[in-house]
């Protein structure tokens, strides 16, 4: 899941989905309807809540350039579940 998932996937050739540009209980359900398994940061500051500690679920996988997440659902706090 990225904000461009346009230049990820050409460069990745990898299947991406778009961010929504909303809530985090929206962001989190587009998730698990499309099975998201990584997600990149660029610093959105709708999203700081789940990337910067304060939420379990997200483990921080590559962090030289583009910050790279994987999902971990099992881990994600009820606080957020949609």
């Amino acid at each position: 899941m990225d904000t461009e998932p346009w230049d990820l996937h050409f460069y990745s050739d990898r299947q991406t989905v778009h961010m929504p540009y909303d809530s985090i209980e929206r962001i989190l359900l587009v998730m698990r309807t499309y099975g998201v398994t990584h997600v990149t940061y660029n610093n959105q500051e709708s999203l700081k809540p789940l990337f910067s500690n304060q939420a379990e679920g997200f483990e921080l996988i590559n962090e030289k350039g583009l910050r790279l997440y994987r999902v971990r659902y099992d881990l994600l706090t009820n606080l957020y579940n949609p």
